[in-house]
């Protein structure tokens, strides 16, 4: 079927009342379309009740974000002075009230922020440095970020904003490591994830923050250096995921509700990857394994990994075990899941040769139902 659309132009009042789809009876995998002049597309990120919030390109614009329901692209407003290069998306609050971005202007780094109707706003944090919002909790009150004085390595702090102090930096206590970046915050805006000590010269280490904790070092994998990112951390606050290196890879891990590190399976012939979203309780972890050792590498493949069996090709576990036609499809990364896992995004080649965001939905009660309860077993065994 031929989706509805929204023009870019249009004013932001005309983008409120996304109309939602009504959820099909089977799981199923569909592609998000691009724009009419450009099919390229990427689910950049998902609500908890699986709104997405995608992104395409045009030559005049640059990137364009919209909300996808499956049938209708509801665009966001894109602000005139982040042409020519547009605003691209970093994350979505769990109530799908606000939409958090970034763009240029002058070539300084901004953030952007949209409410649920699609009206922009750039996020007012500093008029010199480079500076955005990277994630938010579920009622859009409190986010992570990062400020630096210019764009490489080691010149960035970490930023948390709340709705009632707005942005400040993160001053470290006395014998705590400095955070360079948050990147990831929990449902209920108390803990957050990130890197500490991230340099030109070397990768930085995987950190968490809170109010009453401060700052710490995240623990270290078996054989791993200690060194890595936190890229996230699942809605209910348990479960950390990201990278860690053991020398010369950068291989994916997640960080249990102990706080113990664990190093994820890599798939034959694969030699990195980093892990990129969980489900509440961390029952299920999604990433993408890279081909080379480090996220340079253009040859990926997406994992989903449960305790009972490991990191797997995520297309042929949806193919296997939920009877997903994914004839013709190569799924290369995954950028969110919802807390109940019946919603998974990412981007990949789809059957029209297109690189493009991919939406699977798993239908209640069926939320990936084998995998779940085996991955609560084995979660329960292994605490």
């Amino acid at each position: 079927m031929r989706p509805t659309t929204v023009s870019p132009g249009v004013p932001a009042m005309l983008l409120a009342g996304l109309v939602s789809a009504s959820a099909p009876a089977a799981p199923s995998i569909s592609a998000v379309p691009g724009l009419p002049d450009n099919p390229f597309s990427h689910a950049a990120a998902v609500s908890d009740s699986g709104l997405v919030v995608a992104e395409s390109m045009t030559a005049q614009t640059g990137t364009v974000p919209f909300f996808w329901d499956g049938t209708t692209a509801r665009y966001l407003e894109v602000p005139p002075e982040l042409a020519p290069f547009g605003a691209s998306v970093t994350g979505i609050s769990g109530d799908g009230g606000t939409v958090l971005g970034t763009g240029y202007i002058n070539d300084r780094v901004v953030g952007v922020r949209w409410d649920r109707t699609g009206a922009a706003q750039i996020e007012p944090i500093s008029s010199v440095d480079h500076a955005r919002s990277t994630a938010i909790n579920r009622d859009g009150t409190v986010a992570s970020g990062v400020i630096a004085s210019d764009m490489s390595p080691g010149n960035s702090l970490a930023l948390v904003w709340t709705a009632d102090t707005g942005y400040r930096t993160i001053t470290p206590g006395q014998g705590e490591p400095t955070l360079s970046s948050l990147s990831g915050v929990s449902a209920d805006g108390l803990s957050f994830v990130g890197v500490s000590g991230a340099s030109v010269e070397e990768i930085g280490r995987p950190a968490a923050w809170s109010e009453s904790a401060g700052a710490s070092y995240l623990a270290a994998v078996p054989r791993g250096s200690g060194r890595g990112q936190a890229r996230g951390i699942s809605a209910d606050g348990s479960t950390a995921f990201g990278y860690q290196e053991i020398y010369p890879s950068l291989v994916p891990a997640y960080w249990d509700p102990s706080g113990v590190a664990h190093e994820i399976n890599r798939w034959a012939g694969y030699n990195g990857g980093v892990a990129t979203a969980a489900t509440d309780g961390g029952e299920l972890i999604f990433g993408n394994w890279w081909l080379g050792p480090g996220p340079s590498s253009f040859e990926r493949l997406a994992f989903i990994w449960d305790a009972e069996h490991g990191a797997r090709p995520l297309g042929e576990v949806l193919a296997s075990e939920y009877g997903i036609d994914m004839e013709g499809w190569e799924l290369h990364i995954v950028t969110g899941v919802t807390p109940d896992g019946r919603s998974i995004i990412g981007r990949g080649t789809a059957p029209s040769g297109f690189s493009q965001g991919f939406v699977v939905v798993i239908p209640a009660p069926g939320v990936l139902p084998g995998l779940l309860l085996m991955g609560l077993a084995g979660w329960r065994r292994r605490r």
